[in-house]
């Protein structure tokens, strides 16, 4: 797990640009694009409101920014949760299984 963690942690520091110990939502959607490779616009699937909602999920105090613990947290149960209301569940966006729940076959 100390392994894990030292990868969370390198992770974070990347996308930590300014280097402040914390990551702004506008940094949550950069690393959404560079995990995707998309261009630096929201994707068609993923909707602005819906990356917003995301980084409300996973800011776990509510400060508008994730620290690097909320981060780690996020990506661990992004990974390993069974709970669908995990916060974590966000960590890419919307969860799957929400996003199935939501659509139906016209």
């Amino acid at each position: 797990m100390d392994l894990l963690r030292a990868k969370i942690s390198h992770g974070f520091d990347l996308l930590d640009a300014d280097g402040d110990g914390a990551l702004t939502e506008a940094d949550h959607v950069t690393m959404g694009h560079r995990v995707r490779r998309l261009p630096a616009r929201p994707h068609p699937g993923h909707p602005q409101a819906d990356l917003d909602e995301a980084f409300a999920h996973l800011d776990l105090d509510g400060d508008g920014t994730l620290t690097a613990t909320e981060f780690e947290r996020a990506v661990i149960e992004y990974w390993s949760s069974t709970d669908p209301d995990a916060p974590g569940t966000w960590w890419m966006g919307r969860p799957a299984f929400d996003t199935a729940l939501n659509t139906t076959d016209d």
